[in-house]
């Protein structure tokens, strides 16, 4: 939990708590106000990096177009989640885009966990 907020990845813990659901094991007590805070931060800037994405998965445009407005939009916001969909983006172009919504389960087992 400590490394989730320190890393700003926030948007992580609606799965770490589905997971957590999943295996029958509760987040421990003390864990909570680590969780509601960095829960809290970061969540603005990924809703906005899924709206972003979404913009151009539905874009009509030139799909270089696409992708360049794709990257400021996301050059311009701050927390680990956005960071490292800048980086798939940038890695796969538009398919990382469509697959956004499944990045918080993904960084959470390779960043934080390590899998």
């Amino acid at each position: 939990v400590e490394t989730v907020a320190e890393v700003d990845a926030g948007p992580t813990i609606a799965v770490l708590r589905d997971w957590a659901a999943l295996l029958e094991t509760p987040l421990p007590k003390s864990a909570k106000r680590s969780l509601s805070a960095a829960a809290k931060r970061g969540g603005k800037d990924w809703k906005a990096a899924l709206k972003a994405c979404a913009k151009a998965v539905k874009s009509k445009k030139d799909e270089a177009e696409t992708l360049s407005a794709l990257i400021a939009d996301l050059e311009s916001l701050e927390g680990a989640l956005p960071a490292a969909l800048l980086e798939d983006v940038r890695a796969f172009g538009l398919p990382a885009a469509e697959s956004a919504e499944d990045l918080p389960a993904s960084y959470l087992a390779t960043s934080i966990f390590g899998w």
